[in-house]
């Protein structure tokens, strides 16, 4: 740095000469303009060219897609997700009733729906009650006593040598001169009695609307199990 009145050299930002005292102008800075931003252009590509289809040849047929294959789900009149939950419902079905009719896995615990008769006495009435829910009055001569066989289906009533034969739609005496023995076999097919014979008893029995006597003279006597009467001959 020189002065500019003498040319003696200076130091770098010396306000005065020291050779002869003239006052040093300080140099002007010049102020950096500020950079002016200018938004950039984008240019959108150029459009690709639109290639056109070659025209089909004159007498050419072009190829049909092939047609979709018809399942045999989509046959059904419902859905293949309806069709699923019901067969669902259907394997719950049929593991319930395995369930119940083996007892569940516990013994004895097996469930028996049955239909039977039943019959009771009033005085010198019996009443018999069918599952339909009919029900037959049997008019006795004095007391009456009924019995109806294991299986439900029939039975027999008693009263004064009347002995009448019942099923779940009628009943019917089969003698008046019952001396008062008197039995029913277990599925109600059979009845078993005695009438009073010349130096015995004499045993019949009924089966399908008809008595037949099976023996004579036969001296029987009663014995009682599970309310039913049974017979033995000696």
């Amino acid at each position: 740095m020189f002065c500019p009145k003498c040319g003696a050299s200076l130091e770098d930002g010396a306000r005065f000469c020291p050779a002869c005292g003239s006052m040093i102008d300080a140099p002007e800075v010049e102020t950096p303009a500020e950079p002016v931003y200018e938004e950039p252009v984008f240019e959108a590509p150029a459009a690709e060219p639109v290639t056109e289809a070659p025209a089909a040849e004159e007498g050419y047929t072009p190829a049909a897609e092939p047609a979709k294959k018809s399942s045999f789900l989509d046959k059904l009149p419902v859905s293949p997700k309806i069709l699923g939950i019901a067969a669902g419902a259907l394997v719950v079905v049929i593991l319930l009733i395995v369930l119940l009719t083996s007892g569940g896995g516990a013994s004895g615990a097996y469930t028996y729906v049955t239909s039977q008769i039943v019959a009771t006495e009033n005085d010198e009435t019996a009443y018999i009650v069918s599952p339909n829910g009919k029900v037959q009055t049997i008019e006795g001569d004095g007391s009456i006593y009924t019995r109806v066989s294991a299986n439900g289906k029939a039975g027999i009533a008693y009263s004064s040598g009347a002995l009448y034969f019942f099923n779940e739609s009628s009943n019917k005496k089969i003698t008046d001169d019952c001396s008062g023995y008197y039995s029913i076999s277990q599925d109600g097919s059979t009845v078993v009695y005695t009438e009073e014979g010349d130096e015995g008893y004499d045993l019949y029995t009924y089966k399908g609307g008809k008595s037949v006597k099976i023996a004579s003279d036969v001296p029987c006597r009663q014995h009682t199990r599970m309310n039913i009467h049974a017979f033995s001959m000696e």
